[in-house]
């Protein structure tokens, strides 16, 4: 979410928006049950640094997504939300051919969250375009709402705070406020594994009530192999924590 412009500078509108976006669904829908839901918290639920609390935040709730909208200053106008008589309209980002990669949002996603949200009374323009450029207006903030996918999110919370401050166009590039910058200082330094979980879990708090972004699912991937390697996977993962059995060490053989 471009959290720099109107409307979504707002916290409480992107808020609505969790409400709104049923993740379960988009899994259920677009990727055929072979996903997880999202985690407000960015962490998958499955991996060991993740807040099973924030994996709970935004359940579908067109209830509390209407009160935060009308505390933002608009108003249901027949079946549809508007503000100084201008609707609330959202231009949506999604890249064709699913961006190259298996299990990255596409058009098919665009189109069930833009669904979505015209059900709720809010326009979604969406503009599908190829991978290269919507990574360009990413980065150069032309855009309000974008589908990106990324990896990674199952290793060190070092991953996963990059994601969010860093600047780089598939992240939040959200800095938040001293609490959050606190957080995030301390989940990167902290050695004792107990400490630093607490501090991993505050990050993911902090991140969740503001929602810079929202992360929709994580694709599940599938392996076929013969009996001549035996597949396992790394703690955590390899590179940059995706979870795949695809380590070298599984062709080493010792005597």
């Amino acid at each position: 979410m471009n959290h720099r412009q109107p409307p979504l500078d707002q916290a409480g509108v992107r808020q609505a928006l969790g409400y709104l976006i049923d993740r379960n669904a988009i899994v259920q829908t677009t990727l055929r049950g072979h996903g997880m839901p999202g985690s407000p918290g960015l962490a998958p639920p499955n991996t060991l640094w993740a807040n099973p609390e924030v994996t709970r935040w935004y359940p579908p709730d067109r209830q509390r997504a209407a009160e935060l909208l009308q505390k933002a200053g608009y108003k249901l106008e027949g079946n549809r939300w508007t503000k100084g008589g201008q609707p609330l309209k959202l231009e949506l980002l999604a890249a064709s051919g699913a961006m190259g990669m298996t299990g990255a949002p596409s058009e098919r996603q665009g189109e069930f969250i833009k669904n979505q949200l015209a059900q709720a009374g809010i326009e979604v323009d969406l503009r599908v375009m190829d991978p290269k450029t919507v990574d360009s207006r990413q980065s150069a903030w032309q855009f309000q709402l974008s589908l990106t996918g990324t990896g990674g999110l199952g290793c060190d919370p070092e991953a996963f705070s990059r994601l969010y401050t860093r600047d780089i166009f598939f992240g939040a590039r959200w800095q938040g406020g001293p609490e959050f910058q606190e957080a995030i200082k301390q989940a990167r330094m902290e050695m004792n594994p107990e400490l630093r979980k607490k501090w991993v879990w505050k990050v993911q708090e902090l991140g969740a009530r503001d929602l810079p972004d929202l992360p929709l699912y994580y694709p599940r991937s599938y392996w076929a192999s013969n009996d001549k390697v035996r597949l396992w996977h790394t703690f955590q993962g390899v590179g940059n924590g995706a979870p795949i059995p695809q380590n070298k060490l599984i062709f080493v053989q010792g005597n």
